[in-house]
């Protein structure tokens, strides 16, 4: 086992799958939100700081880096894209599992609490405060 870890995300949780798993593909289109991502990272890693519930290994913070490139980018728009987006290269750089199937996405949804999404929605505001108001002096200069 590799002693380099990710200074950033978790490392990934092993594998219980046995089939042989084909390599993963590169997202045909350049993904846009890795930069976002990083910018929240401190709030992530707080949303992966509480428990998964139950037999289930998926976490807030990968589901929400998921639905943050999604919004990102319009070509992923269904469970499906979302799911194929969690397997290729660009997205194994942010997340903390190796797939994110479309049925547990499904099931996740219902159990989630969205209070929980709060600290990020506060910090994304606060910063488009800033920039908006660092343009408005920057118009009158």
């Amino acid at each position: 086992m590799s002693g380099k870890q990710s200074k950033t995300r978790p490392r990934k949780r092993p594998s219980h799958a046995t089939a042989t798993v084909e390599p993963a593909k590169v997202w045909p289109e350049k993904l846009i939100g890795a930069k976002v991502v990083r910018l929240l990272e401190k709030h992530l890693q707080n949303l992966h700081s509480d428990n998964a519930h139950g037999n289930r290994r998926l976490f807030l913070d990968d589901v929400f880096v998921a639905y943050l490139l999604a919004f990102f980018n319009p070509t992923i728009r269904s469970l499906r894209t979302i799911e194929d987006l969690s397997q290729t290269p660009q997205a194994q750089k942010l997340l903390s599992v190796d797939n994110i199937c479309k049925s547990t996405l499904s099931d996740f949804n219902q159990f989630v609490d969205p209070q929980r999404l709060v600290p990020i929605i506060q910090t994304l505001r606060g910063q488009l405060s800033r920039k908006q108001t660092g343009a408005v002096h920057a118009e009158h200069d």
